[in-house]
């Protein structure tokens, strides 16, 4: 139950970084096709980190000890 708690927390980290770096080159992507492809593929990767650590961290606060009673 901790470690999907700390895992689901780490991954929830990892994607709001991944969607705040991707936002940054987005918008940064005035005339470069490169920063706009990497920007794409940084937010999404970012949506996909935050959704699965959501996931995984509301698993395991449901699971824990206190919950259960």
């Amino acid at each position: 139950m901790t470690a999907k708690i700390i895992y689901g927390a780490i991954l929830l980290l990892a994607g709001i970084i991944h969607l705040f770096m991707g936002a940054v080159f987005l918008i940064a992507s005035s005339d470069n096709n490169t920063r706009l492809i990497i920007g794409i593929i940084l937010f999404a990767a970012g949506a996909l980190l935050f959704i699965a650590g959501y996931r995984i961290f509301r698993k395991g606060m449901v699971l824990r000890p206190g919950a259960i009673e």
